[in-house]
């Protein structure tokens, strides 16, 4: 085996040939940024500057791309943390409850304190549910919610966003000309037990995020209180 001394030695090019390349090609370092993070030298104020703050600029580069990673992991953490904790103040509440109207009453006050929805509404879609439409809860035919609110109620996640004015007004009533942004709930897979539509009157008071696992575990809530609960009022 060749000593590496020797190796060096024989594979050494001279400082003055580095120099004459590096000067012949100005752009070498910009090709081959991945270099200026293994250089390690001494400098005198003014000397070699470029080299320094292009290599500082790249490290920067790094430690925002990292922060910025960072910065939304813990955002990310935040909002499942936020929701599970009102998951749980609310599971909690829903254990006392007898009625599916009570259930009802708690979640709209939740909704209208933690996130700002002014209006809330139950939907029972499925046929075999005898409870009676009244307050905030009603009943109607699945063919009927379809073909208002879209075939979007199939892929059973919640849905956000402004709603034209046959939704609003099938869903809301008189108030629907009031609704600026509005979500729904699909209940039971395919919406086959029933929905929970929440609209608010202003805009920006619901986006997805954070709100969209939150929404996610209203729907499976209220499919066991559905299922569960004596449909009388």
């Amino acid at each position: 085996m060749t000593p590496k001394k020797e190796i060096d030695s024989q594979s050494t090019i001279s400082e003055a040939k580095v120099a004459e390349y590096l000067d012949r090609h100005p752009g070498f370092f910009q090709n081959h940024e991945a270099l200026l993070k293994t250089l390690v030298f001494h400098h005198k104020p003014g000397a070699a500057i470029s080299l320094i703050e292009r290599q500082v600029s790249l490290f920067r580069q790094k430690n925002q791309s990292l922060q910025k990673e960072m910065d939304d992991a813990v955002k990310i953490a935040r909002e499942h943390a936020w929701s599970l904790n009102l998951i749980k103040r609310l599971a909690i509440e829903l254990t006392a409850v007898t009625a599916l109207h009570q259930a009802l009453e708690i979640i709209d006050e939740k909704l209208r304190t933690e996130i700002g929805i002014n209006i809330t509404r139950l939907f029972l879609t499925d046929p075999e549910a005898n409870y009676p439409s009244q307050g905030m809860i009603q009943s109607t035919q699945m063919r009927q919610a379809k073909m208002i609110l879209g075939p979007s109620l199939r892929n059973g996640k919640p849905l956000f966003g402004a709603m034209d004015d046959d939704q609003r007004k099938y869903l809301f009533a008189e108030t629907g000309p009031q609704i600026k942004n509005a979500l729904i709930v699909p209940i039971g897979p395919g919406a086959e037990v029933g929905l929970l539509a929440a609209g608010c009157f202003e805009e920006t008071a619901l986006e997805r995020k954070p709100y969209l696992d939150f929404f996610i575990y209203i729907g499976q809530i209220l499919e066991q209180l559905i299922l569960n609960l004596n449909h009388e009022p």
